[in-house]
């Protein structure tokens, strides 16, 4: 009979293969999550907050972060953000600088596969750390993240 040729048949062409919906068997870039510098001001140099919290069985298929307002602060001299878990704040973002002036083509962006609990939620942390004086110095910095998200159903 040879090769055919054409459109694609069966039920697989254009579906999700269950769910359908983004986030739900089909990973899905969650709304950008805005940070500011004044949510880290601490007494010392590493602070971590909660950034969002992962659905019990979700899955984390990868992480954008992009700086709108440089990171700084009066005797700051270097300031990055890691985003991870509690105890391995680096899990998913390794440390990436955000004291350099924004521009377009000035972001991080990692793979990842992770998935902590399938019974549970399960806290996903951001985490500042500055070089040269306390984050309760700084001044001024805003940054975005996205998170690539499932949930088997």
């Amino acid at each position: 009979m040879g090769a055919r040729y054409g459109k694609a048949k069966g039920p697989y062409v254009g579906t999700s293969g269950g769910g359908g919906t983004p986030g739900e068997n089909v990973p899905g870039w969650i709304t950008p999550i805005t940070v500011q510098h004044t949510a880290f001001q601490t007494a010392g140099l590493t602070q971590d907050i909660s950034l969002y919290t992962l659905p019990a069985g979700g899955l984390i298929h990868g992480v954008k972060l992009k700086q709108s307002v440089a990171f700084a602060g009066t005797g700051i001299t270097s300031y990055s953000l890691s985003i991870g878990f509690v105890g391995a704040l680096d899990d998913l973002l390794i440390d990436y600088p955000v004291d350099a002036a924004p521009a377009d083509d000035l972001f991080a962006i990692a793979a990842t596969f992770d998935s902590r609990n399938h019974a549970a939620t399960v806290d996903v942390r951001i985490r500042a750390t500055a070089v040269g004086a306390n984050l309760d110095q700084s001044t001024a910095g805003t940054a975005q993240i996205w998170l690539l998200v499932s949930r088997p159903v």
